[in-house]
């Protein structure tokens, strides 16, 4: 049975109460809408159309060209939505699945029962159901004497019974496509919206005297959609818990799930230990049998962030991306690292900011040293040869090259490259200015305050 699938993210989302579409708010670092495309990509489904409206230009930017855009520029109801995309999908044979876009939690699972039963039953729709313990605020489920759908009944027009009903409607659909388009023709805004709503389609099947189904989801969550940012909130922490317990699960060690955010799109090996507040975001890569915080921010984007096995970094380090470090080195405490690539078994104990560097291998940095980058215009790069070895409170003034086996002197301020074997020291003449502290206290007549 050939299924496609229509994603409705059109909406402005007016309680979210922000100028970024609804569906592009973000959940551990990707879209929202993301993860429906996730689930329907599970289902092997290619066929993908997207309803886009306000903010059209960011959201498909944001998801490339691997789908089909419908505008829909005047937002007049879900009915409206699909309405819009009968020209995308009218010649299509099988069935479409009308999703919406802010449902991040909606299983795979449940989506391929509606499915299997369209399969088996041959139904003009199938929807997904829940019996839930408190309806108020949910369209309720009316069944014929068969056990068919008979009509969804939205809660401003439920009589007094219709209110005691607990089946729900969770606004996902599965029609075949024909009769879709049919029972479209004779949907009206007629209702104090002046909207198109899609839930009269199963109404108009009905009495058409097509088969309308359901599948009742047997998990109450899943169908949770997010129209204000606490339950933007609430919905990121649940997946965020569900992230962390995976991780878990996969063989690493979290010490304090409520005090670590991972972001989706960071991968971790096994026996790698992640210490409490411990941020990961964006994309990043860590391997096996690392060691990483407490107090640790790495800032990976698309350029990302690669850290090998064995590498300990932290405490109170910030990395941003790119950056890549390999096996067995250590980044230590306080450390700042940008754009930069350390080698294997480096050091970088402490108190340093190492940016725009490629740093070889055995590299000993000491406490306080500094890769001078940016003049105020331009940004230059620092190259460190293999076991080098730096002293404390050196000043690396970029462009500069330190060839292996070099050293620089404690306190140096180092401008020129260093060759490799040679020792940079740098520093002035230390001048002592006797009674200096007494002078300083004197009043200005010389006599002691």
């Amino acid at each position: 049975m050939e299924v496609s699938a229509l994603i409705l993210a059109a909406g402005s989302g007016t309680r979210m109460k922000s100028k970024k579409p609804k569906v592009m708010h973000e959940i551990l670092g990707r879209p929202i809408i993301s993860y429906v495309l996730d689930t329907v990509h599970a289902l092997d489904i290619d066929r993908i159309g997207i309803v886009v409206g306000h903010g059209a230009n960011e959201v498909m930017e944001a998801l490339g060209d691997s789908y089909k855009y419908i505008p829909q520029p005047s937002q007049l109801g879900t009915g409206d939505a699909v309405i819009k995309s009968r020209t995308t999908f009218e010649k299509v044979p099988g069935y479409l699945l009308v999703l919406c876009g802010d449902t991040p939690l909606l299983q795979k699972t449940t989506i391929a029962r509606m499915i299997e039963l369209a399969e088996k039953e041959n139904p003009s729709c199938v929807m997904l159901t829940a019996k839930v313990p408190d309806p108020q605020g949910y369209g309720r489920i009316i069944r014929d004497n068969w056990n068919n759908i008979e009509e969804i009944v939205e809660e401003r027009d439920c009589s007094s019974e219709e209110k005691m009903i607990n089946e729900v409607n969770t606004g996902v659909y599965l029609f075949k496509i024909d009769d879709l388009w049919q029972a479209l023709e004779k949907i009206s805004p007629d209702n104090d919206q002046k909207e198109y709503y899609l839930t009269d389609v199963v109404s108009i099947l009905h009495e058409q005297q097509k088969i309308t189904l359901a599948v009742k989801s047997h998990n109450l969550e899943e169908y949770r959609g997010i129209n204000n940012k606490w339950q933007l909130a609430e919905i990121s922490s649940d997946l965020l818990e569900l992230r962390l317990k995976n991780l878990c699960l996969d063989g690493v060690t979290i010490l304090d799930p409520k005090s670590t955010y991972i972001e989706a799109d960071v991968t971790i090996g096994q026996d790698t230990v992640i210490h409490p507040n411990t941020i990961l975001t964006g994309s990043i890569t860590i391997g096996d049998d690392c060691e990483i915080g407490p107090f640790v921010h790495l800032i990976g984007d698309n350029k990302g962030i690669q850290i090998a096995n064995n590498v300990k970094v932290g405490p109170f380090v910030r990395i941003r991306p790119p950056a890549e470090i390999l096996d067995d080195a250590k980044i230590g405490c306080f450390i700042d690292l940008k754009k930069s690539k350390i080698g294997k078994r480096s050091k970088v104990p402490h108190l340093s900011y190492i940016g725009d560097t490629e740093m070889g291998e055995d590299v000993n940095i000491g406490a306080g040293t500094i890769t001078c980058n940016y003049d105020g215009k331009n940004k230059f790069k620092t190259k460190i040869g293999n076991r080098v070895f730096t002293g404390s409170d050196t000043m690396l003034i970029a462009p500069i090259e330190l060839g292996d086996d070099s050293y620089t002197g404690a306190g140096s301020v180092i401008s020129g490259n260093v060759e490799s074997g040679d020792l940079a020291i740098e520093r002035t003449k230390v001048r002592v200015i006797k009674g200096w502290g007494k002078r300083k206290n004197s009043d200005s007549t010389g006599k002691e305050s």
